[in-house]
């Protein structure tokens, strides 16, 4: 056994371990300069990675306050594992700290508060990066911290304790590369910073591989690192001034090779997660939330839906235009009632079906209206690689609930948005109830051609007058009304408490859903005019509109990027006149405003073209879509659908879409349909392939949870292939050792001995004889130690002409794995397994 007194020199990493001594008060102050000055440098270093995370998570800490936290961590470091006795001390009083923090916590009953306060911040943290949370700035100081340590404690031992440049330089490439590939790189500064440090520890560690065996003495680090300082700089410089080419390097054969694997990493393993959903969570535009911009194909399976009918399911809806983008004045979410015709819920999404129902009955006086002209259908829906509390659902929905034993809350925003009271994830299920409508019906196109402004008002009078209504009763006198809405053996009364809730709704939709931003230039205004001038209602002129866009503007993913203090709408209808399906929606909603009827900008999922073999559709982020939702008062909502790809209009089966997406040629029904630079017609036509297929689709934006995965896979290889690598160069020198004539063989294993000792820091001192040399190492292991025994025959091997037997040649590789064991046991199981399959030392 060792003693204990195989120690490394100062403890600091810094030279070679020393043999028990004291060291002399002017070696043992340039022994701390040179720590402090490793420190001061590895700092940097550490700075470099933390800034560039706190950046990206937009934190507003500077530099200097960073650099204070990772420096004081850093010394703390240093004390903490300055030896083996500060080691056992520093854990011990961190054992101490944590357990009576415990106890003082249980003593004054705030164990449970502790334990509540650390899961709102670890749910903060989750959110924050996640969907977008709220800041919190005592939450953001206790994350930095957090990253301080995650970085300065690997830091201390890589860089001062014992240098590794590998780790140091793979350690913050990965880190960058990250950032740019997942498009979260906000500053340069501290990437210039890495550059910095990361030049002097390459000369660093060039300068001390080349000299490890000299036997003069080495300049000091610090000093060398001080000198290098100037060529930094200049290095620098000069990098930075050469031209760059503005196109990354491109290589097709094994870009399409990455996605693909991306792809099924993706599905497999990847969960989307949002808060509020949004079609850029699906890969549209740049996640700058403003309209336009690039669009990236992501075939993440996110839904599984049956239906008998295709349909769309909205997940967000937007009032407020801007003039580059959308957003929601949505109010808080409330609690979502049963459906009940006796107490209707006037802000709930079933108001919406209810004022279709009303809206059919006042304009037919027909009792049996709802049957002839609309059917109850039932659709369960599945989250698959999803997390989040939106709830997708079509419109003119007549009840929801979820399935399992744990039924879930589910609330609504007052405008048809549904949400959960929690993230709900892959496996949730719930179904819901709808009511379809055949819009080729004569009565219903009748209905939507009549609606205006005051409809239900006027229908309303024209059903008192014509059923002799008494201005004293608060319902339809006429038994067969009272049938005509009778559900679940009740009957409802069409008092005129509903029909003023349903004008009060429409009044509060006519104030809502035709805001139009004061910028908006004039010709928008004129077009939309000249566009319904010969339309002879509002239900003709928003069909007017939803054909002109999808017959004379051509659809591209890749659209040319709008110029700065242009408005949006404008943009796109008069000069660029391409653009994918947020560009079409937007442009129909503020057009469809423009002439004073309300209409508001949707987001959510369509279903696919094809069903699968146990008749579900499976819904990938691919059918991602946007689309416009028109008023029609006296009928409620109507989805519309102004984008090229889909053909006829979604307003033809309204709730449901089963009527024209049957129409649709498969092939050409995706999502985002993949353009050409020829016409709308050829780039929809039956050969274009759906976008899927397209190889050009492959230069996509790589998601920023799967780049990691694939990341941590290679390194993972690298690692396992590194542990191979010195498992079979350790067999094959063991091999070629004792394969060797016995002089030999004890030459090479005594060379090896060596080596492995000067990796611990006791190598050969200048100007020691092997004598001398074993006498020290002997020192420093146990009493029962033989190294001068193994040295002597080392000695007779190398200079005497008298015959080696194999008997010493045994007893070198006997000593070879008591040595081992001994390694092993002073510097821990730990350490000695990183020398022997990581580095390669023993």
């Amino acid at each position: 056994m060792m003693k204990g007194k195989l120690k490394r020199g100062g403890d600091w990493g810094m030279g070679n371990i020393k043999h028990a001594g004291v060291y002399d008060i002017k070696s043992r102050i340039i022994k701390i300069t040179e720590h402090l000055g490793d420190c001061i440098l590895a700092a940097i270093f550490c700075l470099s990675m933390v800034y560039a995370m706190t950046t990206s998570l937009l934190f507003d800490y500077s530099p200097l306050f960073l650099y204070h936290i990772i420096f004081a961590l850093l010394i703390i470091f240093s004390v903490m594992f300055y030896n083996k006795t500060t080691r056992l001390i520093s854990l011990g009083a961190i054992f101490l700290f944590t357990l009576s923090l415990a106890i003082y916590l249980y003593k004054t009953n705030a164990l449970a508060e502790f334990i509540e306060s650390t899961g709102f911040f670890m749910e903060w943290v989750r959110n924050y990066t996640s969907v977008g949370a709220s800041f919190i700035s005592s939450y953001a100081i206790i994350l930095t911290i957090l990253i301080c340590i995650a970085v300065c404690l690997p830091a201390y031992f890589f860089i001062v304790s014992r240098f590794n440049f590998f780790v140091v330089l793979f350690g913050g490439v990965y880190l960058f590369v990250i950032q740019w590939i997942a498009d979260i790189f906000v500053s340069y500064q501290p990437f210039y910073m890495f550059l910095f440090v990361i030049i002097i520890y390459y000369f660093r560690y060039i300068y001390q591989k080349s000299s490890s065996e000299e036997t003069a003495d080495r300049t000091s680090m610090l000093l060398f690192s001080i000198f290098l300082l100037p060529l930094c700089v200049l290095i620098l410089y000069i990098v930075m001034s050469l031209p760059v080419s503005e196109k990354p390097l491109e290589w097709p054969w094994l870009d399409k090779k990455v996605i693909t694997a991306i792809d099924y990493v993706k599905n497999r393993f990847s969960y989307q997660t949002f808060d509020r959903f949004s079609i850029e969570n699906a890969g549209f535009d740049d996640g700058d939330s403003k309209l336009g911009g690039s669009v990236n194909s992501d075939g993440t399976p996110v839904l599984k839906v049956k239906t008998p009918q295709r349909i769309y399911l909205k997940g967000s809806e937007k009032d407020i235009y801007d003039g580059s983008s959308w957003k929601s004045s949505s109010e808080e979410n409330m609690p979502l009632s049963p459906f009940a015709y006796e107490s209707i819920d006037t802000s709930s999404p079933y108001l919406d079906t209810f004022e279709m129902e009303i809206g059919l009955f006042l304009y037919t006086g027909d009792p049996h209206v709802l049957s002839m002209h609309t059917k109850e259908i039932s659709i369960d829906v599945q989250f698959l690689n999803l997390r989040t509390p939106c709830i997708f659902a079509p419109v003119k929905i007549t009840g929801i609930k979820s399935s399992g034993n744990n039924p879930v809350d589910i609330f609504h925003n007052g405008n048809g948005i549904l949400y959960t009271d929690d993230y709900m994830s892959k496996g949730f299920e719930y179904n819901i109830k709808m009511r379809s409508v055949d819009l080729n019906d004569e009565v219903v196109k009748a209905l939507l051609e009549n609606s205006h402004r005051g409809f239900l008002k006027k229908e309303f009078r024209k059903l008192r007058q014509r059923y002799r209504f008494s201005p004293y009763s608060s319902y339809v006198q006429k038994a067969d009304i009272d049938r005509a809405l009778k559900r679940n053996g009740k009957t409802l009364l069409l008092i005129d408490e509903y029909i003023s809730a349903l004008m009060e709704n429409s009044e509060r939709i006519y104030s809502r859903y035709l805001q139009i931003p004061d910028t908006l230039p004039d010709r928008v205004m004129h077009l939309a005019y000249g566009l319904t001038l010969n339309a002879k209602n509002s239900y003709e002129a928003v069909r007017s509109i939803e054909n002109f866009l999808s017959s004379n503007f051509r659809y591209t993913l890749t659209p040319e990027p709008m110029p700065e203090d242009r408005d949006f709408v404008d943009w796109f209808l008069f000069e660029s006149r391409e653009g994918y399906c947020t560009y079409y929606a937007t442009a129909m909603t503020i057009l469809t405003r423009c002439i004073g009827i309300p209409a508001r900008y949707v987001e959510g999922y369509t279903l696919p073209s094809k069903q699968n073999s146990d008749g579900t559709y499976t819904v990938t982020n691919e059918q991602a879509h946007a689309w416009v939702e028109v008023y029609f008062e006296g009928f409620g909502w109507l989805p519309f659908e102004p984008t090229p790809g889909y053909n006829t209009s979604v307003s033809e089966q309204a709730a449901s879409v089963q009527a024209n997406l049957d129409n649709v040629n498969s092939n050409s029904m995706v999502t985002m349909p993949r353009d050409n630079d020829s016409n709308v017609t050829d780039s929809f036509s039956e050969n274009q392939p759906a976008v899927t297929e397209k190889p050009e689709e492959s230069h996509a934006k790589l998601n920023s949870l799967t780049i990691p995965l694939i990341v941590f896979a290679f390194l993972l290889l690298v690692f396992s292939g590194t542990i191979t690598v010195n498992y079979l160069r350790r067999k094959a020198r063991l091999r070629k050792f004792h394969n060797a004539l016995p002089r030999q063989s004890i030459l090479l294993m005594y060379g090896h001995i060596l080596d492995v000792l000067s990796s611990q820091g006791l190598g050969l001192q200048p100007g020691e004889t092997p004598v001398e040399y074993s006498d020290r190492i002997e020192g420093c292991m146990s009493s029962n130690s033989s190294f001068k025994r193994i040295t002597n025959i080392f000695l007779t091997a190398r200079y005497a002409n008298s015959d080696v037997h194999e008997n010493e040649k045994s007893e070198v590789y006997s000593f070879y794995k008591c040595f081992l064991m001994e390694i092993k046991k002073v510097i821990g199981s730990r350490k000695y397994w990183i020398y022997k399959n990581i580095l390669g030392k023993l």
